[in-house]
């Protein structure tokens, strides 16, 4: 038969075994346990993967930008040419000389 001292001792022994497995069902539950999850590599590899697509956004907005930039260039430079035509046909209307008037511009 055990002494009831050794018996108070295993009891003691399985409780804190108990209460021991108990926190580490808790702590998993809760959150990811160091050894699983998504190491730093992972990270890195993930990192690295993205910057070919983060480049190619950039240079689709580069590109975005500058054929608006384009696009507003060729605004005025159609506004210049429509007023420097209207100025020299303006400009042979009043000439005296009935050739100069008749005279198309292209």
């Amino acid at each position: 038969m055990i002494e009831p001292s050794a018996a108070a001792q295993l009891r003691r022994i399985a409780r804190r075994r108990a209460s021991r497995d108990h926190r580490r069902l808790r702590s998993r539950s809760i959150g990811p346990a160091r050894d699983s999850g998504i190491s730093r590599l992972t990270w890195v590899a993930l990192g690295a993967s993205m910057l070919p697509g983060l480049a190619a956004l950039v240079a689709l907005l580069f590109t975005w930008m500058s054929v608006g930039q384009t696009n507003k260039d060729l605004q005025i430079s159609e506004q210049g040419q429509i007023t420097t035509r209207f100025n020299a046909a303006i400009t042979n209307l009043g000439s005296a000389s009935l050739d100069v008037r008749l005279e198309v511009v292209p």
